[in-house]
């Protein structure tokens, strides 16, 4: 079902989705899990178009952004307005009709709705790359906190140590690193490995990642306590991945290669 609009509409990018600079070109992308799980949607967008996405806050209306598009511009305002209605009605009909793109704000999706700064999106236009799909600033990092694992699942493929390293990357590095990528635009980073939690700083690396303002995606098949549950919560993670292979004992034994 197409979304309607009038020049009163007060229309913003779906929160599930993040638009952000990339060097010569903008981006349209689906922020990564946890932090929503909604469908995919990848695309490159030029700067003029970026800035009035930007522009579409929940706030002002479509007209409200026709009319600063004119002064932004110095383009005759029935024609600012003809570009913004263009891209509007791009993004709500069409082949993006089923992707929400745009949504229009009202009190129920308010605080979810994200802001961004139009300068961000202003470059030369002879600069403008909208060919090379490959990223030029990484959205979502994966990390492997270790690759000691306490299992020894049958079927896994990584290339897992039965014993702890001693040569990791420093928490105190991490820091720097996490802030870097803060810095870069990264929302998320996807945990693997290893045993995520057989790293013994684990909590301590997890706590300077939510103080960088970065949001853990964790899987495990750890025995995690009552205690370790607690910490997690109180460092405001509210989901993680936890892996089952079997309901039956012995045979989840038999899978993971570990007794009990």
């Amino acid at each position: 079902m197409e979304l309607s609009f009038s020049p009163q509409s007060r229309l913003a990018l779906d929160p599930g989705l993040c638009l952000r600079p990339d060097v010569d070109r903008a981006v349209i992308i689906t922020r990564p899990p946890p932090l929503n799980d909604r469908s995919y949607v990848f695309r490159l967008v030029n700067p003029a178009e970026a800035v009035i996405l930007a522009l579409m806050d929940g706030q002002r209306t479509v007209a409200g952004v026709g009319e600063l598009w004119t002064e932004l511009t110095n383009k005759p305002p029935d024609v600012a307005r003809s570009e913004v209605f263009q891209i509007v009605q791009f993004y709500i009909g069409g082949e993006f009709a089923k992707e929400h793109i745009l949504i229009e704000a009202d009190i129920n999706n308010a605080s979810r709705l994200h802001s961004y700064d139009p300068l961000q999106f202003v470059m030369p236009v002879h600069a403008l790359n909208l060919k090379e799909r490959r990223l030029r600033i990484p959205y979502m990092i994966y990390f492997l906190p270790t690759l000691f694992c306490t299992q020894n699942c049958v079927y896994c493929y990584a290339k897992t140590k039965t014993r702890p390293e001693y040569s990791l990357i420093s928490t105190y590095r991490l820091r720097e690193i996490f802030s870097e990528l803060h810095d870069l635009g990264v929302e998320a980073i996807q945990m693997s490995g290893g045993e995520v939690f057989a790293r013994l700083d684990i909590f301590e690396i997890l706590r300077a990642m939510v103080d960088a303002g970065l949001t853990p995606d964790i899987p495990t098949k750890f025995c995690l306590t009552y205690d370790m549950i607690a910490r997690l919560r109180d460092l405001g993670l509210s989901i993680i991945q936890f892996s089952l292979d079997a309901t039956e004992p012995q045979i989840l034994d038999q899978m993971v290669g570990v007794s009990n």
